[in-house]
């Protein structure tokens, strides 16, 4: 539905005060689309390989109003509760969304 990737990324909203660093945000119609594009055709195999163009990766994802379009500040600040604290209601991993919707 919507994605805020590098190439639109305002020198203002660079989070994580690193040039090189790779931020993807997107808005999903659903989880079913999300995981469709993750796991299957082209993306899986890129997904895949992600290790050999970076050093690390994470992902975290929580529901939003359907028009509703989140900051790079919000996905960084719900990435690091994520990491710090674990799932939540303000942020998950694949692993919990998918005990829900399978």
């Amino acid at each position: 539905m919507w994605r805020h990737g590098i190439d639109t990324r305002a020198p203002d909203e660079d989070v994580y005060g690193d040039p090189l660093m790779t931020v993807n945000l997107s808005v999903w119609q659903s989880v079913e689309h999300l995981k469709n594009y993750v796991y299957r055709g082209f993306h899986r195999d890129v997904f895949r390989r992600r290790k050999e163009w970076f050093d690390s990766s994470a992902v975290v994802l929580w529901w939003v109003e359907p028009q509703e379009r989140p900051t790079l500040q919000e996905g960084k600040r719900r990435l690091d509760e994520y990491v710090e604290h674990g799932p939540s209601d303000t942020g998950f991993g694949f692993r919990e969304v998918s005990s829900l919707t399978d």
